[in-house]
């Protein structure tokens, strides 16, 4: 799984621009079907890799000149089943 993290355009300028990829490799769950291994490796995976790119751009950011980057918590569950709706509408 790979998850990118990337500054928006924005009409005031921002202190640091970045585009961060990162990926993690998650193994099934045996005993569990295929769909919900799917669904907790797509929510659990990028709540995790998310916890660490968002620390990792802090640390690599702080020891600039303006300052660390902190990242919004995200609420993943939130953020998925709005995206399925989504999907689901266009479909």
């Amino acid at each position: 799984m790979r998850l990118n993290v990337k500054t928006k355009k924005s009409k005031e300028p921002l202190p640091y621009s970045f585009d961060a990829t990162i990926s993690g490799l998650f193994i099934p769950q045996e005993g569990v079907s295929d769909e919900q291994n799917a669904r907790l490796i797509r929510l659990n995976g990028s709540a995790m890799l998310y916890g660490v790119i968002r620390g990792l751009l802090a640390t690599v950011s702080g020891v600039g000149p303006y300052g660390p980057i902190t990242l919004p918590s995200v609420n993943l569950v939130d953020f998925f089943e709005r995206e399925s709706r989504t999907t689901e509408e266009s479909a």
